[in-house]
């Protein structure tokens, strides 16, 4: 049909596209319009996206605003956990110092903004990747990938929301967690820890598609996708040995070792390498004289053969610092087989890759690092190694790491059990009775062959570590297993113990919690856990010792079960590799807030390695030591005279010994004895006339039997020594010269130590920092203030920096702000002749 207006409609429409409906009855009758056929419904359709472009705005500024404010949730959070005590002055809206308030309002723009960037960041990154992973949600829009991504990242910052719950801690205290307990800390962690793994795991994708070997198992990963995870973790363990290796070697070698334990474990070391296998003296905490006969470690039921193996390296050099090395070498090498047991298990290798660093980052594992040297350290690595042998069907392999981990020490055999029971929970039954047999028969040989032969030859252990910490619940291993099934009620009680609970919150919060998702392989770690929970020891009993090293490879092997048992991980790489990034974030974000090692928040360098006079005076000292003399010294001097048959930890054996090594310093390791009985004994040695001084540098002493003995001099040296204590010099300070009144300021001050001892802010007469208040003329206005602590231990001619807090006086006035040092119950410096730091301030409204 001949149209003659189209041409003219057409152009018409060009121009105007919303005026086709006024056009049309313009120029046709009424009740009739006119239709093309090859553009139905045009101007509905031009409707219909126009409202969905801002319906697609309304959806991205709705998660804007959800990120911003979940940031701001963590900043709330974060706020309250640097200053506390300060949020319920806001939620009571009581008057909050000027200070405060501008640091509110910093930590919620900041965590806006953070949020804001990241989130958006994420967005732009997912878009430069192919979408493979299933999206169903969005599926059924039409919206542009960037809102439909933005949209669904923006989920993963509601568990920010949770973060302001630490909050509660000032109105619940559930098992006497105070505001200052960990477990509020942990609040922050994990919400923080999921949503930055969800905003960073876009960043871990880079294939256009899931690669074949996700897809079809006969297709095996490319070199290139095996290599790459494998040489992350390689350079993850050359960094954890270069850290741990560094600290544990300079924590020695400025003599911050102590004679518990690796003193005793030098010394039996040594014997072992010369002949005498596991011989050592043993160092009872009691404050005896007496000096103990000669023992064996055999005789406490501990099995440690892996000595044997130690001793001919021990033998080649005879130095502690060979078993500090083989402890970290061993520790972070442990990480290899048990990425590769990973890697089989969650057929991934970057999904194994992430959980092997989460490994090494993980805090437990570097307490049992930093604790001296223990053979139970050692476990570790041979168990990773029998994981992996499992996951490989390498039986020889699996035997001979068994072996070598009951070796290490009989406290392995729990943790063997309760792998068999965990095999045999999979139905594994064949490993799991030859792990079960071969654990059980270990620990009855163990008890009732190997300590009666030592204590046949040797005499009863010394110590009776297994009487003193279950005698409660029996005298032999079987009483006690018979006891505790007699007495259920004992094994539930650790669940309401205050410390037992932060035990499990301290194993199982840095991984997350995701190892509670294969409660079935948890099995593998219940055995050892409940031996140390149920253990008369505070030490025992937490993750700060060695007692739980055999069990942190299960708890790492269980969160990957965890991830492959569960659907939607094991199929979608994207939630797979997201949930060990939130792993290894998890472990991270725990050792910063709590880890006192790198990369803890409160890592200081100067709590493990120091090179002052004093240190240079201890190696003086150690000169004139005799190599082969029956020795009693203070606990951080032991290990570095070990290397001798007989060695006493002071006071221990003075009725014995040859010669006496002393450290004065108020910095130095007094165990067993506290600070009174300590210079009790002292002042009684130093005049004992069997003992002359043989050597006396800077408060370290070697006294010797029939050496000659000067009273005089001795008192003399002693006098300076004490007196020098309270020398100080005050190098910066950042106070301001006009203040508010009533408002709070953090000062910064600098000073320097110039006495002739240490300085610390813990143990008997802890040394603080604090300040007055004086007016012009000397008068005080106030007199005490909050004290501030010093974060590790100053030796003479090092200086600190700290942020004291200062409050200002009330009352509108000029006035002199003193700030001095106190050595708690004894004096002020000031009154000692350290000159204080005086500053003139005006205070105004």
């Amino acid at each position: 049909m001949y149209r003659p207006f189209a041409p003219c409609q057409t152009r018409l429409q060009t121009v105007f596209p919303l005026a086709r409906p006024v056009y049309n009855h313009a120029i046709m009758p009424r009740g009739k319009t006119m239709r093309r056929p090859y553009e139905p419904d045009w101007w509905k359709e031009d409707a219909k996206e126009q409202w969905g472009r801002w319906k697609r705005l309304w959806f991205f500024v709705d998660a804007l605003l959800l990120v911003a404010a979940a940031g701001a949730a963590a900043g709330l959070a974060l706020w309250d956990y640097t200053y506390p005590a300060q949020l319920p002055k806001l939620w009571n809206t009581d008057t909050l110092f000027t200070y405060h308030r501008l640091q509110l309002e910093r930590f919620l723009a900041v965590g806006a903004g953070v949020a804001v960037v990241l989130w958006l960041l994420a967005t732009w990154r997912r878009l430069h990747i192919s979408p493979w992973t299933p999206t169903t949600f969005f599926q059924r829009g039409t919206w542009p990938p960037f809102v439909r991504w933005a949209r669904r990242l923006a989920r993963g910052y509601l568990p920010l929301f949770c973060m302001p719950l630490i909050g509660v801690r000032y109105l619940w205290t559930p098992l006497g967690m105070g505001i200052g307990s960990s477990f509020w800390t942990y609040v922050l962690i994990l919400p923080l820890a999921f949503t930055l793994a969800v905003v960073l795991v876009p960043w871990l994708e880079r294939n256009e598609r899931p690669p074949d070997w996700l897809t079809d198992t006969n297709v095996r990963p490319s070199w290139r996708e095996r290599v790459r995870p494998a040489f992350v973790v390689i350079v993850g363990i050359l960094l954890y040995l270069a850290v741990f290796g560094g600290l544990s070697a300079a924590r020695h070698l400025s003599f911050r070792s102590h004679a518990l334990d690796l003193g005793t474990m030098a010394q039996a070391a040594w014997n072992t390498a010369h002949g005498r296998w596991l011989e050592y003296t043993p160092m009872p905490e009691e404050a005896t004289t007496a000096a103990p006969p000669i023992s064996n470690r055999l005789t406490s039921g501990k099995a440690e053969f892996i000595f044997l193996l130690i001793a001919p390296l021990y033998r080649l050099w005879p130095d502690p610092l060979l078993l500090l090395f083989i402890q970290t070498a061993l520790l972070g090498l442990s990480a290899w087989p048990l990425f590769l047991a990973f890697e089989k298990v969650t057929d991934s290798g970057r999904t194994a890759a992430l959980l092997a660093l989460a490994y090494l980052a993980y805090l437990p594992l570097h307490y049992v690092n930093m604790a001296d040297f223990h053979p139970s350290a050692l476990a570790p690595f041979f168990l990773a190694w029998m994981l992996y042998a499992s996951v490989t069907d390498r039986w020889r392999l699996y035997a001979l790491a068994l072996v070598l981990a009951l070796a290490c020490r009989v406290d392995v055999a729990f943790a063997l059990a309760g792998l068999a029971l965990a095999f045999m929970a999979y139905e594994q039954w064949r490993v799991g009775l030859f792990t079960l047999l071969a654990a059980v028969a270990w620990f009855l040989v163990d008890f009732y062959v190997i300590v009666p032969w030592a204590t046949a030859r040797y005499g009863p252990d010394p110590l009776a570590l297994v009487n003193q910490r279950f005698g409660q619940y029996g005298e032999t291993p079987l009483e006690i297993a018979r006891t505790l099934a007699q007495q259920p009620r004992t094994l539930l009680g650790l669940f309401l113990d205050r410390e037992k609970v932060q035990t499990l919150f301290d194993l199982f919060m840095p991984v997350g919690g995701v190892a509670l998702l294969a409660p079935v392989w948890l099995v593998a770690i219940v055995p050892l856990l409940l031996v140390n929970l149920l253990a008369d020891s505070a030490w025992q009993g937490t993750v700060q010792a060695h007692y739980f090293a055999p069990i942190l490879p299960f708890i790492f092997f269980a969160a990957a079960i965890a991830i492959r048992i569960q659907p939607s991980l094991r199929r979608d790489a994207f939630w797979r590799d997201g949930t060990a990034l939130y792993i290894l974030l998890s472990a991270l974000l725990v050792g910063y807030f709590f880890s006192p090692f790198p990369p803890g928040k409160d890592f200081h360098l100067a709590r493990f390695w120091v090179n002052t006079p004093h240190q240079d005076a201890i190696r003086t000292v150690l000169t004139y030591v005799q190599p082969e003399s029956r020795l009693s010294g203070q606990s951080d001097l032991v290990p570095h005279v070990a290397n001798r048959r007989y060695l006493y930890l002071f006071p221990v054996g003075l009725d014995d010994a040859e010669e006496v090594l002393l450290d004065l310093d108020n910095g130095a390791e007094r165990a067993p004895l506290d600070y009174f009985a300590y210079f009790d004994m002292v002042n009684r040695l130093l005049a004992n006339p069997e003992f002359g001084v043989v050597a006396w540098e800077n408060g370290v002493v070697l006294l010797r039997r029939g050496w000659p003995h000067d009273a005089n001099a001795i008192a003399a040296q002693r006098a300076a020594f004490d007196e020098g204590f309270y020398r100080l010099t005050w190098l910066d300070h950042t106070t301001p010269h006009s203040m508010q009144a009533g408002e709070f300021y953090p000062v910064r001050v600098c000073f320097r130590n110039d006495g002739t001892q240490s300085w610390r802010s813990e143990d008997w007469y802890p040394v603080f920092v604090a300040y007055h208040w004086l007016t012009p003329q000397g008068d005080v206005v106030q007199w005490e203030s909050e004290r501030v602590r010093l974060p590790y231990t100053l030796y003479p001619t090092q200086s600190l920096c700290l942020r004291v807090p200062v409050v200002a006086p009330e009352t509108v006035g000029d006035y002199i702000l003193q700030f001095d040092l106190v050595r708690e119950h004894q004096y002020w410096f000031a009154q000692k002749g350290a000159p204080p730091l005086d500053v003139a301030v005006s205070v105004v409204r």
